[in-house]
């Protein structure tokens, strides 16, 4: 095998493997990017609804249905109330600032009192405001908390046992316990917190998600699939063509550049007939496109860019309206390729079944033209 045969073969391959492994990419992505469970969402607008940041009345039944059928009008639900949640998060983080320039008990490393009598009487602290294995359904009560802070130390001196206050009276003196009582607001705010951060995570990551599964969001993974292949695609044909006017250079070269002319003194410039070669081969594929090439080698009746031409140039065109025009068909798109029926301004969608259909089309082209090649070199 000739090296030029050999490069025109690793061309060839690169292609294939790089269909391969964009095959798997869009497979793993459609295993992951999944819409999340009912489940989950019912969880967020319950904890949104607590913390009275979601005000729409519609029944539970309804805000399914979108998830599968309208998911992207499920988030806008979502979106309208994301201000007030981040001004809830900003409205508790300013709570935990102030907190903690207060005075408050040091904890070790298991988030315990370092001194055992504190750990001791947080916990019953603790107990008088929440159950931590059902802290969700008391978040209003927590709400109301933050409405008087002199409550804390109220509630707590009530749910403290009176016979274990009279036996430490001495060490569970006001100062001591207004410190216990800061601590306690600490962890009351974190957990809010903690609470509040999980949902703005689960609202980004859905808002993502949403997008991905949008066959006419820029996000949407078969066409990202699509410009990646039809990338690929571009780039193999532009390579095997060099290959080809590098080999047999006088017989083609004038299919790709007619009135392409270099004058003699420029022609000095050149230590060789291949560095002239190759600058004339720049030249002459300089300022084209994909499309311009395909037409070229339907002219050379290369078999299945002129059996399946129209679809190239659909492709094509197609790949060109998604990364200029959002998907949009536009004037140009129409004109000579508009196999599918579009109108102006309707998007052209990318979706499993198209795109299946593009990497047989793409892969069996590449197939062509390299074969094609190979029997001229």
């Amino acid at each position: 095998m000739t090296n030029s045969k050999a490069e025109l073969l690793n061309i060839k391959k690169r292609f294939n493997d790089q269909c391969d492994s964009l095959a798997r990419y869009i497979d793993l992505m459609e295993n992951i990017t999944d819409l999340p469970k009912w489940s989950r969402i019912q969880y967020v607008i319950d904890i949104l609804k607590k913390y009275h940041l979601f005000t729409d009345s519609c029944e539970e039944e309804k805000y399914e249905d979108m998830l599968t059928n309208d998911p992207g009008k499920l988030m806008s639900f979502f979106k309208n109330c994301s201000q007030d949640l981040n001004d809830k998060i900003s409205h508790f983080e300013g709570l935990l600032n102030l907190a903690k320039e207060s005075r408050v008990l040091e904890k070790n490393e298991n988030n315990e009192m370092n001194d055992a009598m504190d750990e001791s009487i947080m916990q019953y602290i603790r107990f008088g405001f929440y159950d931590e294995k059902n802290s969700i359904e008391e978040i209003q009560e927590l709400q109301d908390y933050f409405d008087n802070e002199n409550k804390a130390l109220l509630l707590a001196q009530n749910k403290l046992n009176k016979e274990y206050v009279e036996d430490y009276n001495k060490k569970i003196n006001e100062e001591k316990f207004i410190l216990l009582k800061n601590t306690f607001v600490c962890e009351i705010l974190e957990y809010n917190l903690s609470i509040l951060q999980e949902i703005v995570r689960d609202l980004e990551r859905f808002d993502v998600l949403v997008k991905v599964n949008d066959e006419e969001n820029v996000l949407n993974v078969y066409r990202q699939g699509f410009i990646l292949l039809i990338a690929g695609f571009d780039a193999s044909i532009f390579d095997m063509i060099k290959v080809l006017l590098t080999n047999k250079f006088f017989e083609y070269i004038a299919n790709f550049n007619k009135e392409g002319k270099i004058k003699l003194q420029d022609m000095s410039n050149y230590n060789n007939f291949e560095n002239l070669r190759d600058e004339i081969i720049i030249s002459a594929l300089r300022g084209k496109y994909i499309k311009d090439l395909l037409e070229i080698l339907k002219k050379l009746d290369v078999q299945h860019v002129n059996e399946h031409y129209s679809n190239l140039i659909e492709c094509v065109k197609r790949r060109n309206i998604h990364l200029h025009n959002q998907g949009k068909v536009d004037a140009q798109y129409l004109e000579n390729c508009n196999i599918f029926g579009f109108t102006e301004g309707k998007i052209a969608k990318i979706d499993s079944d198209y795109l299946v259909d593009v990497f047989e089309l793409c892969d069996d082209t590449i197939e062509s033209i390299y074969n094609w090649i190979n029997v001229k070199i």
